[in-house]
């Protein structure tokens, strides 16, 4: 028997049990949409890969190798007597699967063509009785014995292991198609473990898994920055900056950390997800290579994990994404888009603080003024007998009120936050607002845009920072997610002939940079403001000449 989900892969408890007559029944009759779809994908497309995971992941699936409460290793009931192995990657799949047939009928249960028709899933039943301690040794002897000349696919190796349900009429199924694995061959406990610098190690792992420190190349680190990108590209189509939202990921470095042994994993783990998102058609040898880069340059003394663990940590993870088709990148919706060289640090710092707070700004007042537009509607209608209840999204929830005033807006636009999980107005806000016309943020943009001076600043980025620190053998910083405040501030001002730039700044120059945010402010206030500012300067130009 087999555990059935029917909700796809992201379904963790099983719809049923099915046994492998029903098994087969429905692979001979499972002509669904997304398997139709998912054979009619071009693999020439650079999204191939992409769509068929996405496809794949709503098809139904079995725990071929066991039954289980739930999918974990932790919560199998029994297992199912038969052992899974998947092939990948055969462009004439249906001529393939009939060589095996011819080949192998006499170990072959069951055969059928993959869910997207260039592969093939294979289920061998197993005389011997199969059990936590001895699958691993049971399926290496049919790897190394049964099928020599097979190149299975890695991935399916666990005994929880997913099959989706395919589609494939002229499925091979051979009931008396057994295997038996000699005594000497099954361990009573292949489940070595043993303390690493990551915690506890499962080093059972047949095919592939025991020569994992051969599947990755090592490749220079200058080469390996240069090859992958570490953040969201975006192209700012105007003169020095773009205001737009961007779902933005980043693996960012911050200076003088070194990662200590309790977060190696998190960290580890999160730098991998990320540079998959950014890299997907970049091979995993260049990023097995910066977290291996990463683990002999940005840990803590005397934490450095073993190549062997390191080897098996990288693989578990990138088996485990390419399982599930689904990467977790750390993401941030970011608005505020400089193009670089074009203004300094400090002038891109202020700047953005600017837009963020004008964008805040815009956003308030259209608010208040749709929620007013809403309300003197909705007032106008019942007097004549007839409400319309109908409203644009943000307020989805209105209320029927008596009169439109400040507090029913507020109260209004704070309901429809709270439906949405969102943090509501405050009535000083609204008041504040209250009377003040929309903001068109675009002509605002605009303007900014052709105020601005551009000035050419080179800047040292975090990945020619890396390989300076490697070039020199220095400990340097820990390569970690960014998911906090923005960071627009990469690029540092360079020491010219005349000394450094950020010094020579008057009081007035400063100030010009200042007075649209505070320009209200005067005397020792307007002052600290300017000398704050030319701290900030100061200790980027220090930066800089360190």
């Amino acid at each position: 028997m087999f555990s059935y989900f029917e909700k796809g892969i992201t379904d963790c408890k099983p719809y049923k049990k099915i046994s492998i007559e029903a098994l087969v029944k429905e692979i001979k009759t499972n002509n669904s949409t997304a398997i139709q779809e998912l054979r009619k994908l071009d693999r020439k497309d650079k999204d191939y890969d992409a769509k068929k995971r996405k496809l794949k992941q709503t098809l139904p699936n079995i725990t071929p190798n066991c039954t289980v409460s739930r999918r974990s290793l932790k919560n199998i009931i029994e297992f199912s007597g038969y052992v899974y192995f998947d092939i990948d990657d055969k462009e004439n799949a249906g001529d393939y699967k009939a060589e095996l047939i011819e080949k192998y009928k006499d170990s072959i249960c069951l055969i059928c063509l993959s869910s997207s028709g260039y592969g093939l899933s294979i289920l061998t039943k197993i005389e011997n009785e199969i059990t936590a301690c001895n699958f691993a040794s049971i399926r290496r002897y049919i790897c190394n014995h049964i099928f020599p000349d097979l190149k299975f696919d890695p991935v399916p190796n666990s005994q929880v292991n997913a099959c989706y349900v395919s589609y494939d009429p002229d499925c091979y199924y051979n009931p008396s198609a057994t295997i038996e694995i000699p005594q000497e061959f099954i361990a009573d406990d292949d489940r070595q473990q043993a303390k690493s610098a990551f915690g506890t190690i499962n080093y059972s792992s047949p095919d592939i898994v025991p020569n994992a420190p051969y599947l990755y190349k090592f490749i220079p680190i200058g080469e390996v920055i240069n090859k992958l990108r570490f953040r969201t590209e975006v192209v700012v189509e105007n003169r020095v900056f773009d205001m737009r939202p961007v779902e933005y990921c980043e693996v960012f470095l911050p200076p003088g950390y070194l990662i200590p042994k309790g977060k190696k994993i998190r960290v580890f783990s999160q730098v991998i997800h990320n540079l998959v998102f950014l890299n997907p058609d970049v091979s995993h040898d260049y990023i097995f290579s910066y977290i291996y880069w990463l683990n002999s340059h940005k840990t803590v003394p005397g934490t450095k994990a073993s190549d062997r663990d390191l080897f098996r940590f990288f693989d578990m993870v990138c088996r485990s994404i390419k399982k599930s088709g689904v990467t977790n990148p750390t993401t941030r919706i970011k608005f505020f888009h400089c193009k670089p060289n074009t203004i300094s640090p400090g002038e891109t710092k202020i700047l953005a603080r600017k837009m963020t707070d004008m964008n805040k700004i815009y956003n308030s007042i259209n608010k208040i003024q749709l929620a007013k537009q809403i309300l003197e509607s909705t007032n106008r209608e019942s007097a004549f007998g007839t409400i319309n209840y109908s409203s644009p999204d943000i307020l989805s929830n209105a209320l029927l009120v008596p009169r439109t005033t400040q507090q029913s807006v507020c109260d209004l636009l704070n309901e429809n936050a709270k439906a949405k999980g969102l943090k509501g107005i405050g009535i000083r806000t609204v008041k504040k607002y209250w009377n003040v016309e929309p903001i068109d943020l675009d002509e605002v943009v605009q303007m900014e845009n052709e105020r601005i001076e551009i000035t050419y600043v080179p800047k040292i980025t975090q990945e020619q920072d890396i390989c300076e620190n490697d070039q020199e053998g220095s400990p340097g910083a820990h390569h970690q997610s960014r998911t906090g405040q923005e960071r627009e501030c990469q690029a540092e001002e360079h020491e010219d002939g005349d000394g450094d730039r950020n010094t020579e700044y008057t009081d007035d120059e400063l100030w010009e940079h200042l007075k649209d945010d505070f320009g209200h402010l005067s005397g020792d206030a307007r002052r600290n403001k300017i000398t704050v500012l030319r701290e900030i300067m100061e200790e980027q130009a220090a930066g800089a000449e360190s």
